[in-house]
This record gives C-alpha cells, sequence and structure tokens, in this order.
C-alpha cells in the first residue's frame, strides 16, 4: 500500500487520468480484502480511474472487479501450432478469444484495456507469445511472423466495442533487423503500426 500511495500521488501530480493499482499479482488476487484497502487507498490519492491488469490466462476468478473503473488484461494468447501462420489464420484464431473476452466485458459493464500486446520477432512466437527465450535469434522469417502477429491482432480487434485501447509490449532500442525482442521499433511491424496508428 505504500508503493501504491506514493505512485498514486505522482499520477495526480502528472495529470494521468487512469492508474492501475497491480499487475499479473496472480498468487496475491485471492485476497480480495487485501485488494479493497489497496483499491480504497488509492481512490483517497487518485481522483481518476482505477484499474488493474490480470493476466490473459487469469482474469475471471478475480473477485474486485466491481470495485474498479477499468478492466485491464495482458494478451498472450497462444495464436498457433506451428511456425510462420497467415494473418488470417491469426486473426481467425482470435475471433473466438476476443468474443469471449468482450462478452465477459459486457457482462461486467467497464471499458477494457489490453495492457499488454505484443510478440518478439522470433520464429515461433504465435505458438507461444510469453515465451521470449524460445528461439532467440533474429531471422527474416521471425520479423515476418512477428508483422503477421500485429496485422492479425488489428484484424480481429480494431473497433471492437468496449475496448479503449491497446498498450504495446514493447518500445525499447535497439530494434532493427539483428533484434529478436518484443520491440516493433526497425522492423516491418512498426510499419503495420505506423499505418494504423496514421487511419
Amino acid at each position: 500500500r505504500d508503493i501504491i500511495r506514493y505512485f498514486a500521488d505522482l499520477a495526480k501530480e502528472g495529470g494521468a487520468d487512469t492508474f492501475l493499482v497491480g499487475s499479473e499479482l496472480v498468487s496475491t488476487e485471492r485476497n480480495t480484502a487485501e485488494w479493497l484497502k489497496v483499491i480504497e487507498l488509492a481512490r483517497k490519492h487518485f481522483p481518476g480511474r482505477l484499474g488493474y491488469s490480470a493476466n490473459w490466462d487469469h482474469y475471471k476468478p478475480i473477485q474486485f472487479w466491481d470495485k474498479l473503473d477499468v478492466i485491464g488484461m495482458t494478451s498472450y494468447y497462444t495464436l498457433a501450432k506451428r511456425r510462420g501462420p497467415t494473418i488470417e489464420e491469426i486473426a481467425e484464431t482470435w475471433e473466438p478469444i476476443r468474443n469471449e473476452i468482450l462478452a465477459w466485458r459486457e457482462k461486467m459493464n467497464k471499458p477494457l484495456i489490453l495492457t499488454e500486446v505484443g510478440w518478439c520477432s522470433q520464429e515461433g512466437a504465435a505458438t507461444a507469445p510469453w515465451n521470449y527465450y524460445q528461439n532467440q535469434r533474429a531471422t527474416e522469417a521471425g520479423h515476418e511472423e512477428q508483422r503477421r502477429l500485429y496485422e492479425g491482432f488489428l484484424k480481429a480487434w480494431d473497433g471492437a466495442p468496449g475496448v479503449e485501447g491497446f498498450i504495446w509490449w514493447e518500445w525499447t532500442a535497439p530494434g532493427g533487423k539483428d533484434d529478436y525482442g518484443y520491440t516493433p521499433r526497425g522492423k516491418p511491424a512498426e510499419l503495420v503500426l505506423r499505418r494504423w496508428l496514421s487511419e
């Protein structure tokens, strides 16, 4: 709570409109009474909206969503069983996932922010998006798979009702052709984002 107080004050001072009280703290999420204290404290220090960022595979059991204004969740779903899926295959795999999330969001009656969206530029990134150790080498095929994952995501999610936005994971240096990490910087995926954002 001391940490939340500190950062809630900073967020207020900085003029933020939304403050997340935690992220991916799965082992603590069952401690609802303690989370309610955290949320109450944050409300005293931050005048804007409050949210929490849950794991993509662990958002439904949380019992304190009703005390928050915004639902946040990461999005590291398995989107293929093999390397190099097509954009169409990726978008098609997203469809039932998206529909389930949106139906749950509507039931909760709160806006949704996907708080981490991104993929390594590694071959096989679609099979285990959370595993940035699986194939640590920069290849043209890896960069292309990352580009397709961005395209497929946007094809499936752009304009989804009740979704306020996406936080792309991540934008770091150096990027470029020799980088196999999550950043789209200096890679084909960056062009996808630039086109989408400009439209």
